[in-house]
């Protein structure tokens, strides 16, 4: 429910104690009128339910009685409420993973939900592909300290290095690239001809890129 700012102040005194008070930053997603999707707010579980503090907006109020169910979706809790005679979903989005467990597992405790399997799935896919990131990142390092050569688009090491210019306008990879250091086979339908010349080229023979030496 949408309340004033003075039943929030009254609201926010009834806490469980500084340390055992569950407080977090989150962005409003849906389900109610006249709050913009991504918005931020604070969002803090006092004893009797969820205080949302936006800033210059009329604060929201969830009393726990009336949540029904409270579920995961990736980085986003889903709160089923019955509120104003009606059943709706109020969807809140919390970054931080150990913040949302612990939002996620104190509501279904605080509201006699019991306890319910959940899946931070997306956000354990981001934070892989953070950790692959970082890693790429290590090995590019130790191939420059190493002087080892990689390819500047894909960063493979599978490199292969010849004096025949590639015909332009065609595109190398795969079997064109064989095709194009042994000009005598045709690729789907086509020759990929290569000229002599006295520049060296190194080619990727993982993605086809092809650099001056």
């Amino acid at each position: 429910m949408i309340i004033d700012k003075e039943t929030y102040k009254e609201l926010k005194n009834d806490t469980f104690g500084f340390f055992n008070t569950v407080s977090t930053l989150a962005t409003f997603e849906f389900g109610y009128k006249g709050y913009k999707h991504g918005e931020s707010f604070n969002l803090t579980l006092i004893k009797s339910g969820i205080l949302c503090n936006f800033a210059f907006k009329p604060k929201i109020y969830i009393k726990y009685d009336d949540i029904k169910d409270v579920s995961i979706s990736g980085e986003k809790l889903i709160l089923n409420i019955f509120e104003e005679d009606d059943f709706k979903d109020v969807v809140f989005k919390i970054e931080n993973t150990g913040t949302l467990e612990k939002v996620y597992l104190t509501l279904r405790e605080h509201c006699n939900l019991g306890y319910k399997e959940y899946s931070i799935e997306a956000k354990v896919n981001e934070e892989v592909k953070v950790s692959k990131r970082k890693e790429e990142k290590e090995r590019i390092k130790k191939l420059k300290k190493e002087k080892i050569p990689y390819c500047p688009k894909c960063k493979s090491t599978q490199l292969t290095n010849t004096n025949k210019k590639l015909s332009a306008g065609r595109a190398v990879g795969g079997a064109a690239l064989l095709s194009a250091l042994n000009p005598v086979a045709g690729v789907a339908g086509g020759v990929v001809g290569a000229v002599t010349s006295k520049k060296r080229y190194n080619i990727c023979m993982n993605c086809g890129h092809k650099w001056k030496v």
